[in-house]
């Protein structure tokens, strides 16, 4: 190990994640308002981004004020805690309650009422998720009445610490004894404990080093408050957690903040004469582009930053099937033929397998969260008619094409239905070790052979996905599309839909990623080498640390740029920027293109 690997290093605030949690007024009269959490809150959120303390980019810093949903609470600690591969702080300012069980700590929300248990978040649920989260280092800092409660039971305490936290890296802060109140008397300004923390955070440590672990920031903020006769604060450290780097010595200089501050060759991206795969297309300005590169898609909904619920897309199917121009008919028998002779022959040959035609994609906004609501109507198609009309270059008798006649003239999302029979899952996978798994199509396959591709893709089946009439699930097809190619059980990942996406081909796509929970990139190979339904699908798989700089690098080197299938660079893109935000995504590929451009001249 090098002098250079050995030096402190401080949390990564573009890998980081902090959630920070405030009840400041309350519905019933005995729990009276705390007007300094608010104030807590907003100090805390400006002191984590400054970039003379942390510099954590604005979308990666949640704050949840006066939330009344313990649910919805969790959910956002969930996701900072799969998005974070570095740092996850969570911090809770407000009443704590001590619960009817002993050692309990409860955290009151709006509506709470003292030994209503239904009515406040158990800190025991906050310590559930963070035992989940992919993060490395993991602090916890509670500002509240009885917060000592939290090194009880079997939570987060020093004795109890390990059956929390076999992994390293865990810290909780509280700001008080398992049975002291935490002052809170002041009304414009933060309460005493958050103040002590904004102190040491703001002002720095004189003489101290340029980095703050965690165990050097609890004894600063500790002496502040015993030299004032205040509440003595506990700490709860596991396996070298108090160690965890998260803040700079503000006593010394500062950075340029992490997602600003880019390479002055950065911006020089023009005329590097890439290919454009959606050249010619009368929809090119809407494609997708991701720095210099487009890819021959249009993304119909989603951003990356939100899920589309499974419970929020819906597959309506009709029991009329498409009717093919009688042009088009000859073509897709002229295709049985063929199939059928091959067949016979012992040649390679596909089969027609039942599948569903896009009719109509409708998209609105539930009226109260606004969250996307998507709705597809369905015809009854097969795979013959999908390949006859793909021909879209073919020219009919008259010289027009099926592209003349059936394509240009539609916007994508309003081509008749007997041109759109197809409906794929496209899933980036990461591994519990942050791996992402790159996936090359086999030769053998119909769809993009030697491209690459997503880590898994699934058709819509009428056969397999409508089983006793019902209407398919989308997200039972990428679940199938997980174990058919990857061996992957639903119970070993979290899958979330991003997009709904229409190709150049009108081949409609769902994007989703799925986030495993304990397999790690060496345990999905030697799972693949003992066999799995359709491994013929693919000829190989690549393991690429899912970090923004190395998947640019590893789709967009001269080798592989010319080699995606149009939905492969939108599915990883989404879920970079679902794990990552938006910003960060942007702002370091647009660094690493540069690098790339350099290189290449």
């Amino acid at each position: 190990m090098s002098l250079h690997d050995m030096r402190p290093r401080q949390a990564d605030p573009v890998r980081s994640r902090a959630v920070l949690i405030g009840t400041h007024t309350y519905e019933h009269e005995s729990l009276p308002a705390l007007p300094a959490v608010e104030h807590n809150l907003l100090e805390l959120q400006r002191a984590l981004t400054d970039p003379a303390i942390w510099g954590l980019p604005a979308q990666n810093c949640a704050v949840v004020s006066q939330k009344k949903d313990a649910a919805e609470i969790l959910d956002i600690i969930q996701r900072a805690g799969e998005q974070a591969t570095d740092t996850l702080l969570v911090y809770y300012a407000g009443h704590g309650l001590m619960g009817t069980r002993e050692g309990q700590l409860w955290l009151t929300l709006p509506h709470s009422r003292a030994r209503k248990h239904a009515t406040v978040l158990h800190y025991d649920w906050i310590a559930d998720v963070l035992r989940n989260s992919h993060a490395k280092w993991k602090t916890v800092i509670l500002d509240c009445c009885y917060s000592g409660q939290a090194f009880a039971g079997n939570t987060l305490g020093p004795s109890e610490f390990a059956d929390w936290a076999q992994v390293r890296g865990s810290f909780v802060m509280t700001s008080a004894a398992q049975d002291a109140l935490a002052g809170a008397p002041f009304r414009d300004r933060p309460t005493v404990f958050t103040g002590a923390l904004l102190s040491v955070l703001d002002n720095g440590i004189p003489n101290g080093p340029p980095l703050l672990d965690m165990a050097t920031v609890f004894a600063a903020v500790r002496g502040r408050l015993v030299a004032d006769n205040h509440p003595i604060p506990q700490q709860g450290n596991q396996d070298m957690g108090g160690s965890s780097i998260i803040f700079r010595n503000r006593w010394h200089g500062a950075p340029a903040r992490a997602d600003t501050a880019l390479d002055a060759s950065s911006a020089d991206l023009n005329g590097w004469g890439v290919p454009d795969p959606a050249e010619g297309w009368k929809w090119q300005a809407d494609a997708f582009r991701w720095g210099p590169f487009r890819a021959p898609l249009i993304i119909v909904e989603g951003d990356g930053t939100s899920v589309i619920g499974e419970d929020s897309v819906r597959l309506i199917v009709q029991d009329d099937p498409i009717e093919l121009p009688d042009e088009l008919a000859e073509w897709r028998a002229e295709i049985e033929r063929d199939q059928r002779e091959r067949r016979e022959r012992g040649d390679d040959f596909f089969w027609n397998g039942n599948r569903y035609a896009i009719d109509k994609v409708s998209v609105s906004r539930h009226p109260t969260t606004e969250s996307p609501e998507v709705s597809l109507r369905l015809k009854p198609s097969d795979y013959y008619s999908f390949l006859a009309v793909q021909q879209h270059d073919r020219e009919f008798a008259d010289g027009t094409t099926p592209r003349s006649r059936y394509l240009d003239p539609y916007r994508p999302v309003d081509v008749p239905a007997f041109m759109s029979s197809s409906l794929g899952t496209n899933i980036a996978v990461v591994t519990a070790d942050n791996k992402m798994i790159f996936s090359r199509r086999s030769q053998n396959v119909g769809s993009h052979p030697g491209h690459w591709n997503s880590s898994a893709n699934e058709a819509l089946s009428r056969d397999i996905d409508s089983q006793a009439r019902n209407a398919p699930n989308l997200y039972d097809v990428a679940r199938r599309g997980l174990r058919e190619e990857l061996g992957l059980e639903r119970h070993e990942y979290r899958l979330s839909l991003l997009a709904i996406t229409v190709d150049r081909r009108n081949q409609w796509g769902a994007l989703f990623t799925a986030r495993l929970t304990s397999l790690t990139s060496d345990q999905f190979l030697a799972r693949r080498s003992r066999g799995v339904a359709d491994k013929y699908e693919h000829d190989e798989h690549a393991l690429v640390p899912f970090e923004v700089a190395d998947i640019v690098e590893f789709m967009f080197c001269e080798e592989r740029r010319t080699l995606w299938a149009a939905t492969a660079p939108a599915v990883f893109f989404l879920a970079l920027v679902y794990q990552y935000g938006r910003t960060v995504v942007e702002d370091e590929s647009l660094r690493t293109f540069a690098r790339l451009r350099a290189r290449e001249r």
